[in-house]
């Protein structure tokens, strides 16, 4: 529902109708299946553009921002070959959309860039909108993780999560989490994947593409001096919690 939202929002069709058709969606959405559950939607990247209105819009609400180092995330639209760097040239169109990605390039100058130069471009824009957000309302709501902490400690992260959301989760009932499906199977394809097979995986595709990741990281290093984007946003999750 949010991506249609999004596409909505794109198509310059919306008017005055788009807050109330977003509450009315969130509304659908925080709907629990039993009593005393609560829910926490996890969209997808398009969607991060609604984040400054969906916050405004439940001020009791909260969120985790969840983000790749960016040489794992380059990596990962490396290793993902065709469909990867096809899927970050749309990511990034629809950013400029939403004016995520205010770096001055021409549409000349994106053309030319390369499929990881691309990558990083979005990578930076999506950077300075977690950091507007957590400048916007704060580190009592908003808070950032990187997926290497996820995945190096899971326990902690969902604890603290949890805390930022106010669940009540017992001893147990994290353990059981962290040694459930959800820290043991690919999140897409449901396969055995776990920390370990990750980051084999991962390392695998930077070997591959060493050279090419080591340089857009440079170049995306100086853009991020440019504009005064931090390539750590603020307000990490496991800081405090």
């Amino acid at each position: 529902m949010l991506n249609d939202l999004i596409g909505w929002r794109r198509r310059h069709e919306p008017g005055p109708d788009m807050a109330t058709v977003l509450s009315d969606t969130l509304a659908l959405l925080a709907r629990p299946f039993a009593d005393r559950e609560a829910v926490v939607v996890k969209p997808s990247t398009a969607a991060n553009a609604l984040g400054p209105a969906l916050l405004a819009l439940r001020p009791a609400s909260a969120a985790v921002l969840l983000y790749a180092p960016l040489p794992t995330f380059l990596a990962s639209i490396a290793k993902k070959e065709l469909e990867g760097r096809l899927w970050v040239r749309t990511l990034l169109a629809g950013m400029l959309d939403d004016g995520l990605a205010p770096f001055g390039y021409s549409a000349r100058e994106h053309f030319a860039h390369t499929d990881l130069q691309v990558a990083a471009l979005a990578w930076l824009g999506q950077q300075m909108l977690f950091a507007d957000l957590v400048a916007r309302y704060g580190a009592d709501r908003i808070r950032t993780l990187d997926s290497a902490t996820l995945t190096a400690q899971p326990r902690a992260a969902m604890a603290a999560a949890a805390r930022l959301f106010a669940i009540s989760m017992s001893d147990r009932l994290l353990d059981d989490l962290v040694a459930g499906p959800a820290f043991k199977r690919h999140s897409k394809f449901g396969n055995a994947f776990d920390a370990g097979a990750r980051a084999m995986e991962h390392r695998a595709a930077a070997d591959t593409h060493a050279r090419e990741i080591e340089v857009v990281v440079r170049w995306a290093e100086r853009v991020a001096e440019s504009f005064g984007i931090a390539l750590t946003p603020p307000a990490a999750l496991l800081e405090t919690y």
